[in-house]
């Protein structure tokens, strides 16, 4: 009698555990996992500097880097359980910060946000790997449902 209690509340137990699924079985959160390490780049003649690693387990990417004498920026990619999707949060300077989601659009890693202080608007980031070392992103105003390229493509390389 004693075994078939401890095998029920075993099975029991076990029927609580949730199902995997979210970041760990995400698409767009695996592709954007490629972007861990450290990466540099321009934007015309200012210099890009980005620096990101896992943390909490690999179920959040934590990202820091700055602009050449224009400004830090500190950023973050988990899981938004009520959305079903990766988040995105990004602060830029001490007074912007960004908040979105991440999805998957062929082989673009695309980060569809609006600014929640500071800049109010709405934006598209097109990002996708060239090699597993290099990476490009393009970003976008979006109003009335219309893309606007903001400025020209950032390209990035891994470094040591």
């Amino acid at each position: 009698m004693n075994k078939l209690l401890v095998m029920t509340g075993l099975l029991l137990a076990v029927s609580q555990v949730p199902a995997k699924d979210g970041i760990e079985t995400d698409a767009a959160f695996k592709a954007m996992s490629r972007i861990v390490g450290h990466w540099k780049g321009s934007i015309g003649k200012l210099v890009v500097e980005q620096n990101f690693q896992t943390s909490e387990g690999g179920k959040m990417i934590v990202g820091h880097g700055h602009v050449e004498d224009v400004l830090d920026m500190e950023s973050r990619f988990g899981w938004d359980a009520a959305a079903k999707q990766p988040y995105y949060l990004d602060m830029h300077g001490h007074d912007t910060v960004y908040y979105g989601h991440i999805r998957l659009e062929g082989d673009e890693i695309v980060t569809d946000f609006n600014g929640l202080v500071g800049d109010k608007g709405h934006y598209e980031a097109h990002a996708k790997f060239i090699t597993p070392d290099e990476y490009e992103s393009t970003l976008y105003s979006v109003k009335d449902g219309k893309k606007t390229k903001m400025m020209e493509t950032i390209k990035l390389k891994r470094v040591p």
